[in-house]
């Protein structure tokens, strides 16, 4: 049986989410391509497994505009770790891992996944 090796517990989730390429991972220069939609599968506060028809390389770095808590959204930039090619749905699945993440982003995320704490109600 194969261990599992990711350092956090993964909440399956769908939800639509905004993508767009900060950083192109053949000349290393920073883009503003236009913006695209892709779906969640599951998420964590290291990173966020999703489908999308748009199709990047490992090692692009993307922002990830997710909505959490109430309609509230955060901004979050990730790095492509893997990419698998979907053929029967004409998608790419992807696994992004979360890179640079600022403290109130952090605990947004936490919130999300894990539920507001009691003291804050």
């Amino acid at each position: 049986m194969e261990q599992e090796k990711r350092r956090e517990k993964r909440k399956q989730e769908e939800q639509e989410v905004e993508l767009e390429v900060c950083k192109d991972t053949a000349s290393q220069q920073q883009v503003n391509y236009d913006k695209f939609t892709a779906f969640t599968e599951n998420l964590s506060l290291n990173g966020v497994k999703v489908k999308s028809s748009k199709y990047y390389p490992v090692d692009t770095v993307l922002k990830i505009r997710l909505p959490v808590l109430k309609k509230k959204s955060i901004s979050l930039r990730g790095k492509v770790r893997w990419v698998k090619n979907i053929k029967e749905e004409k998608k790419f699945g992807m696994g992004i891992e979360f890179m640079d993440t600022l403290p109130a982003e952090f605990i947004a995320l936490m919130e999300h996944l894990y539920g507001a704490s009691k003291s804050s109600q």
